[in-house]
């Protein structure tokens, strides 16, 4: 009877530590880049751009603008895969947000937002397509 008791509480730790490590490997860090846009005349935005895991995994909209350079603009951690998919699920520019609202879907798996830093522009997007575009319900990456 203790061998049972034993062999039980053994399985039971070890199922909690298999979850919990799991879980932990999809943690990865997310983070928000800004940068002043190239085209005139609206340098006066910032654009924004999201990296998942490291600087080679990193999503704009649209697609084709740039991913490089900047400035940090707020980070943390999340869900790789969740973010991934938020970064692919259709938003079209200027439609459904830009990349003010692209970037927030990227962040969301890390609980961040653009909201406090300071990227020019922001406000006036939020106000024309909402935190994460007007489609964001449609995104099915939980």
């Amino acid at each position: 009877m203790f061998n049972k008791v034993i062999r039980f509480f053994c399985l039971f730790f070890l199922s909690i530590i298999t979850v919990t490590v799991i879980n932990a490997s999809a943690s990865v860090y997310i983070w928000a880049m800004k940068k002043p846009v190239a085209f005139a005349p609206f340098s006066w935005l910032d654009h924004t751009y999201v990296c998942v895991g490291n600087s080679n995994n990193c999503y704009t909209c649209p697609p084709t603008y740039t991913k490089t350079g900047g400035n940090p603009a707020v980070g943390g951690y999340g869900d790789g895969d969740d973010a991934v998919c938020y970064a692919y699920c259709t938003l079209s520019y200027g439609v459904n947000g830009v990349c003010h609202q692209h970037s927030n879907r990227v962040l969301y798996p890390a609980g961040q937002t653009l909201a406090y830093c300071g990227v020019t522009g922001y406000t006036f997007s939020v106000g024309m397509w909402g935190t994460y575009g007007t489609n964001f319900n449609s995104c099915d990456c939980d």
